[in-house]
């Protein structure tokens, strides 16, 4: 198990390199904004999160699950646009 995990080092410098660059968007965004409006806009990962899930990999949500997407949403432009 630890072989095959040095063997694909290579293909995972991608994704530590995408990791360490978003947690110095959260730094930075945190030090320049309140956190509430930081930690708030961050929950539109969400969002892309349910596009994946639908695009690629073809699941379906249940009525309570969109409904709180549709909360959410709600939220994030109320925090968003209410400045």
């Amino acid at each position: 198990m630890v072989r095959a995990t040095l063997r694909l080092w290579r293909p995972s410098l991608f994704a530590g390199f995408m990791g360490a660059a978003a947690s110095a968007g959260w730094f930075t965004a945190f030090a320049i904004e309140p956190a509430a409006h930081v930690r708030t806009l961050g929950l539109v990962e969400l969002l892309f999160a349910y596009v994946v899930s639908r695009r690629i990999f073809r699941e379906k949500l249940t009525t309570l699950e969109l409904s709180g997407i549709a909360l959410l949403t709600a939220g994030l432009v109320v925090v968003t646009l209410g400045r």
